[in-house]
């Protein structure tokens, strides 16, 4: 994955449009997670998942830098709203960009990695929506569960070869990113992983969040590389989200939850507070 150049290496930049980054990973969808040798210096540059990532903890530092300004005087705090209110517009349109181009760069390394459905560009030109077909199959994925405990869906490797049939969901495409150590997502700045599931929290329907507990439960722990703490917060987030997943059991009988520990994730605690609450 790390050797030779990607030729789009650049997409994730600002200055590329969304359609012409979903046109481009069309044809060349390995480059959404190829790391390139730059020219010049002859050092690797991040893929372009990465460096997209790394994006949303950006945004979360400078939200952080803002709530800590103190001793500025009423007239700066007052000349610093302005030049705020002029560029509001500018900002969110170039977050909703960025959001859809994460979601094109997403979805083509999961159609690589795992022979997922190409994403679908809808009748207004190439702004991303959620899958209503996906939708509603979480929506009934979540009915199953509550209305019995012993149902669940198979295993992740009998999963597997369903890849090929299922729509791109971002939030199961990320947790299997989370665990594929070949993407080195571990070079994402602290906790960059908290904030990219944080904005799908906000921007995505909770039905979509149903079985991505399943997902990590039934992973390795040694798969995943990002540090304890940041696992430790990503984990309490999807215990939070996916809460009836996580209390469900298997077809051997066994909770998710249990399997996750058995697995080596440290959710025991997070699982604990679940059952308290």
């Amino acid at each position: 994955l790390y050797h030779g150049k990607n030729p789009i290496h650049w997409i994730y930049e600002s200055s590329i449009s969304v359609h012409a980054a979903g046109m481009l990973l069309t044809v060349y969808p390995e480059g959404a997670f190829k790391r390139s040798l730059q020219s010049l210096t002859e050092t690797k540059a991040e893929s372009p998942l990465i460096e997209i990532i790394n994006d949303f903890a950006d945004d979360q530092e400078r939200l952080e830098n803002v709530g800590n300004i103190v001793n500025e005087s009423v007239e700066d705090v007052c000349d610093e709203n302005e030049k705020d209110s002029e560029s509001t517009e500018d900002k969110r349109s170039g977050k909703e960009r960025r959001w859809q181009k994460f979601l094109l760069i997403l979805q083509a390394t999961d159609r690589v990695l795992n022979l997922s459905e190409p994403l679908p560009f809808t009748g207004a030109g190439p702004r991303i929506t959620p899958n209503p077909s996906l939708t509603n199959q979480a929506a009934s994925r979540s009915a199953n569960i509550s209305t019995t405990a012993t149902n669940s869906k198979p295993p992740l490797k009998q999963r597997k070869s369903d890849f090929s049939t299922q729509r791109f969901n971002p939030v199961h495409t990320f947790i299997r990113c989370i665990m594929n150590h070949k993407l080195g997502l571990e070079r994402c700045r602290d906790f960059c992983v908290w904030c990219v599931l944080d904005e799908m929290g906000k921007r995505i329907p909770q039905e979509e969040f149903v079985g991505s507990f399943q997902i990590l439960a039934e992973s390795q722990r040694a798969d995943c590389r990002l540090c304890h703490s940041e696992i430790e917060d990503f984990i309490e987030f999807l215990i939070n989200a996916d809460r009836e997943t996580a209390f469900t059991r298997m077809s051997d009988g066994r909770l998710v939850g249990n399997v996750a520990i058995e697995n080596g994730w440290p959710c025991k605690e997070a699982l604990l507070r679940q059952i308290d609450a």
